[in-house]
């Protein structure tokens, strides 16, 4: 009899530590698999691909301790009705896509803040979705005439004008935008690419016409070898 409580203790002793063993393998893949479920995303945020006329740009790297694409516009830190951003210049309309985190912003300056005179000037601005959605997040300043997608922009000769397009996280973004009744830009249209450093190329433009597209990745490959670690 004591023998045959000793054979059963055992054998339950066995199975209680296989079944601990083979739980703390699966809890180990589990979390492995999460681990690069979690990368995945990341690198689907974080790689998307903008291009501006089909080729490659560089968005600038907002640093994660600005709130928010307004907070880093900065509207009347230098002035009450300009931005503080360093990209805005006199008597040029300069356009470019920031990265706070995992969203993305396209931004269009006309203009500059100056403490003498330049030229006062006009622009109309609008945007068409192919793809993606999107709205506008600041417009400066709050006076300007907005009718749907279509912003009229009006700046005197010591301030400039400018907005914030946010794009929907996420997803592909297609995006046609127009610039008409154009005064007091005469230094000519340019998009800003920049580079890991942050550091700015121009890109000239014939107009403030131009085509911006957002190409996100899928992370299919990467989650499937997230689930292959259960196998």
């Amino acid at each position: 009899m004591k023998f045959t409580v000793g054979i059963l203790f055992a054998c339950a002793f066995f199975v209680y530590q296989l079944y601990h063993h083979k739980l703390g393998v699966l809890m180990n893949k589990i979390k492995s698999f999460l681990s690069v479920l979690a990368l995945s995303v990341g690198f689907s945020a974080n790689a998307a691909i903008v291009e501006l006329g089909g080729a490659e740009v560089g968005a600038f790297n907002i640093d994660a301790s600005v709130a928010s694409f307004e907070d880093f516009y900065a509207l009347g830190t230098v002035n009450r009705y300009s931005t503080a951003l360093p990209f805005a210049e006199e008597n040029t309309a300069v356009f470019f896509v920031g990265q706070l985190n995992s969203s993305l912003a396209l931004f269009g300056l006309f203009d500059a803040y100056s403490s003498a005179a330049t030229d006062a000037g006009t622009a109309v601005f609008d945007y068409t979705f192919n793809q993606g959605t999107g709205a506008y997040t600041l417009i400066d300043d709050p006076r300007e005439a907005v009718s749907g997608s279509q912003v009229s922009f009006e700046w005197n000769e010591f301030n400039g004008d400018g907005f914030v397009l946010e794009l929907n996280p996420g997803n592909n973004i297609d995006l046609d935008a127009v610039l008409t009744g154009v005064t007091g830009l005469d230094n000519g249209f340019k998009f800003l690419s920049f580079d890991s450093n942050n550091q700015a190329t121009d890109i000239a433009l014939a107009s403030g016409d131009f085509n911006l597209s957002v190409n996100v990745p899928e992370p299919t490959s990467i989650a499937i070898m997230g689930l292959s670690l259960l196998g």
